[in-house]
């Protein structure tokens, strides 16, 4: 899970500037080039998590498209502008969200802006890749500090080579432990309302998510079910699958929608009834759901599980979550026709190869996004996608469902 960056711009802290010179001179510096001093490392992206405003002038970029949202990262130049790659651009871009002073970009950093003035270099060719250089001027200017400030700039022409750099961004490492498809591991807690489940079956055990709906019912995805699941091993309260949690169910009762079609997948929804009310507490309670017929297009969502990292990387033992934006549901109906999507299915993440996305194992798991009132909601469940992140995830709308729900929940 996570939105990745192998082929978006990476800060390099190690370049020619004739043509930031140029950008400058289209973007005036109006303000102040305070620079960050960066030590070297022992280790560079790859090795681990960045410390707390270690790199001050990263900035983590969501660009806003016809095609839905999609991330880069970005540097501070100044407090007015951020430099980034050409190819993080599209025609279709309308604004960009950047993201200031935060290493969790699946949290408000200090200073959010929506930029909607750049500069893609008028040369800028994907095929060979060349000029690969954009500038972005921010609406105000940032207010700098120890976690917020510029990068300095190499002199013009200096060369680097055989020198030890360091790459930053919120992409891929290529470690399962570090992602759930360009995910991260969650803190503890921070998701009370997700269950791991455990169906038992004639044909041996397998995982998938839930979501507390109060202190008795479970909600998750019919296709976790078979005609042979004997009952379910519900695991309350704990980020690490492979430890008991404050609470471990049996359930043996459960409501698998009676119209549930795998092809094509259509109304994907089950309830559990755990055989006892599950206490609450700081790390177990239930998830709030949206209002009937509520949409949630363009919202900036995350998805929860421990489902694999990779198509052919094994599940996380972690409980991992990444944030991704949810494409307008015309767009992807018509990227995804092979799908044969109605307004049942929500999609989520983006359509370029290895970004963020849901994969086996995060199925009936909770997809988060902030409601009209702004609280988080449980709007989604995962349903399915392509070979992990070839492809947009899909989830089952909760609230295209609430009649539904409401109607199970007084009778299982």
């Amino acid at each position: 899970m996570g939105v990745m960056l192998d082929a978006a711009y990476q800060p390099g802290f190690c370049g020619d500037i004739r043509y930031l010179a140029h950008l400058f001179r289209l973007f005036p510096i109006q303000g102040k080039q305070r620079c960050s001093q960066i030590a070297p490392e022992e280790q560079i992206v790859g090795g681990s998590p960045a410390a707390n405003c270690q790199y001050p002038s990263i900035v983590h970029l969501i660009f806003d498209t016809a095609q839905g949202g999609f991330a880069c990262g970005g540097t501070l130049l100044d407090n007015y502008h951020v430099l980034t790659a050409a190819h993080c651009f599209n025609p279709g871009t309308r604004s960009i969200s950047v993201n200031i002073g935060t290493n969790n970009n699946d949290q408000r950093g200090r200073y959010v802006m929506t930029a909607t003035k750049w500069k893609v270099h008028s040369q800028y060719s994907s095929k060979p890749m060349r000029n690969d250089i954009a500038m972005i001027r921010l609406p105000k200017p940032v207010p700098f500090g120890n976690c917020v400030t510029a990068a300095a700039l190499p002199a013009p022409g200096e060369k680097f080579d055989r020198k030890r750099c360091i790459a930053a961004g919120w992409g891929k490492t290529g470690s399962p432990e570090e992602q759930i498809v360009g995910g991260s591991p969650a803190a503890n807690c921070q998701y009370p309302s997700i269950v791991h489940l455990i169906f038992d079956t004639a044909q041996g055990g397998f995982a998938c998510g839930g979501t507390l709906l109060d202190n008795q019912h479970v909600l998750t995805a019919a296709h976790c079910f078979n005609p042979g699941t004997r009952s379910i091993s519900v695991n309350i309260g704990t980020n690490n699958n492979d430890q008991r949690g404050r609470y471990v169910m049996t359930a043996t009762k459960w409501k698998v929608h009676s119209q549930y079609s795998s092809k094509p997948m259509r109304n994907d929804i089950a309830m559990i009834r755990l055989p006892k009310p599950v206490p609450f507490g700081n790390c177990v309670t239930a998830a709030a759901l949206p209002a009937p017929g509520e949409k949630f297009d363009r919202k900036r969502c995350i998805a929860a599980g421990w489902g694999k990292t990779g198509f052919t990387s094994p599940s996380s033992s972690k409980l991992m979550h990444v944030a991704m934006p949810v494409v307008d549901h015309s767009v992807c109906k018509k990227r995804m026709s092979y799908a044969s999507l109605t307004d049942q299915h929500i999609c989520g993440g983006d359509f370029n190869y290895g970004g963020a996305s849901t994969c086996m194992g995060d199925s009936g798991g909770p997809f988060y996004c902030p409601s009209r009132t702004g609280n988080m909601v449980v709007a989604g469940i995962t349903s399915f996608g392509y070979d992990c992140a070839i492809d947009a995830a899909i989830f089952t709308s909760v609230s295209y469902f609430r009649n539904w729900i409401s109607t199970t929940l007084r009778s299982l």
